[in-house]
């Protein structure tokens, strides 16, 4: 599906929070001993399924149909013609060419000193009337185009300025009433930041259980080497002893005390075997995490995309409206 970007006009409000994660395709594995970093922008993460998951207790996630639930349809403001024949459809007009045949020269006078007095009682009313009260605002606009059909007044030029006016009014009244509806889509843009916020903290640690994890292992690898010669260093002294009778009670003493380094060792190693074990099923937990809140950013980034286009077209017809609402407001006098 192709997105549209997003173009912010003036006076309008961003509704989007900038350095969000955008993940998208790729693929990283991670390895023991690799440098890491958090995952670059534009870096879709497929990862890896534990070739033994039965004997790993998956972490806990919110209820992902509740999350993911398809977002209803975006409610947009209406478009040009669905004003015209909707509530502009009610105005009348506009005016034919007045017939004054057959009326005296004093009517037409008074006439035309009375039609000053309608046009200006109808733009103090449109200025003072709230922006939301379109009907009414038509509704009073026809009793004055009756009253000047009725005085002869030639009012097309006025007529327009009005229309062009309570149409405005009509755009912004329907763009507040589309976002008012739009609040799922808002929510959706939300949560889809909060993922993404979410996903870089469980990478972050997931990197330091990592790290922690190599540093075991490295540590592991020297205390069996350590552990290997001490028990290469018992074998040579119980030949010695063997050898060397003279010498039984120094040897059996250094045998004895080989004896009781290599159990300090042996107990030191088994420790570290069950921190390494520890650190592993850390690690685990924590990429299965990971990779569930991947897929979750995943699965509703594009409807999030969709919802912050949607939502900033919006806000884009409002600010049109607005701008186009002083305009026509400004131009609001008889002609």
């Amino acid at each position: 599906m192709r997105r549209t970007p997003i173009k912010q006009e003036p006076g309008t409000q961003d509704m989007l929070t900038e350095g969000q994660p955008d993940i998208s395709s790729g693929e990283i594995k991670p390895e023991i001993g690799e440098e890491r970093t958090t995952p670059p922008s534009g870096t879709r993460i497929h990862w890896i399924e534990n070739p033994n998951p039965e004997g790993v207790k998956r972490v806990k996630t919110e209820d992902l149909e509740t999350i993911l639930r398809p977002a209803e349809m975006i409610v947009g403001a209406p478009q040009e013609e669905t004003l015209e024949s909707g509530v502009l459809s009610e105005l009348y007009g506009p005016p034919s060419e007045p017939d004054t045949t057959g009326l005296a020269k004093e009517l037409l006078v008074a006439c035309a000193s009375a039609i000053p007095f309608v046009k200006d009682g109808l733009i103090s009313f449109l200025r003072a009337a709230e922006l939301k009260d379109v009907s009414l605002m038509i509704t009073q606009a026809n009793r004055a185009f009756s009253i000047l059909n009725s005085l002869k007044a030639d009012y097309s030029s006025f007529y327009d300025v009005v229309r062009c006016y309570i149409r405005d009014c009509s755009k912004l009244c329907a763009a507040e009433e589309a976002l008012h509806k739009n609040t799922e889509a808002i929510e959706l843009v939300s949560l889809h930041q909060k993922l993404g916020n979410k996903i870089k903290v469980t990478w972050e640690a997931f990197l330091d259980v990592d790290r922690e994890l190599v540093e075991a292992k490295e540590n592991l690898a020297a205390l069996e080497a350590q552990v290997q010669g001490t028990g290469e260093l018992r074998v040579k002294h119980e030949v010695e002893l063997q050898k060397k009778k003279a010498e039984v009670a120094a040897l059996e003493a250094q045998v004895q005390g080989t004896r009781e380094l290599l159990d300090k060792d042996e107990a030191e190693l088994q420790k570290k075997k069950a921190e390494v074990a520890d650190l592993e099923d850390r690690k685990i937990k924590l990429h299965d995490e990971f990779r569930v809140t991947a897929e979750r950013e995943e699965d509703i980034a594009s409807k999030a995309m969709e919802a912050e286009n949607a939502i900033a077209e919006i806000i884009h017809d409002k600010a049109v409206a607005i701008a186009a609402v002083e305009k026509s407001k400004a131009k609001l006098v008889y002609s």
